[in-house]
């Protein structure tokens, strides 16, 4: 706010930036699933996969969070002085 930055655009960088670490933790989320059922597959006779329509859940999900966990902070941060926030 302090460079003239909009509330709004404050709220969208938050958000962006807590969807994106989101979908970072799924992505790594669903690459172990991925080995730990190739694994489980080699191992047993029973097969093991991950479909693409649970990749996608998984995904939705991760923005899902990212959304609901980021939007108070963004909120706060949107709201702030930019004196406050400098000293914060």
């Amino acid at each position: 706010k302090a460079l003239g930055a909009k509330s709004y655009m404050i709220l969208i960088e938050f958000l962006v930036e807590s969807i994106i670490l989101c979908l970072i933790g799924g992505i790594i989320g669903m690459g172990l699933v991925y080995l730990t059922a190739l694994g489980a597959t080699s191992a047993m006779d029973f097969e093991f996969f991950l479909s693409r329509g649970n990749m996608i859940l998984g995904a939705s999900i991760s923005i899902s969070t990212g959304i609901i966990a980021g939007l108070i902070p963004a909120v706060l941060a949107a709201r702030m002085v930019p004196v406050e926030a400098i000293r914060k």
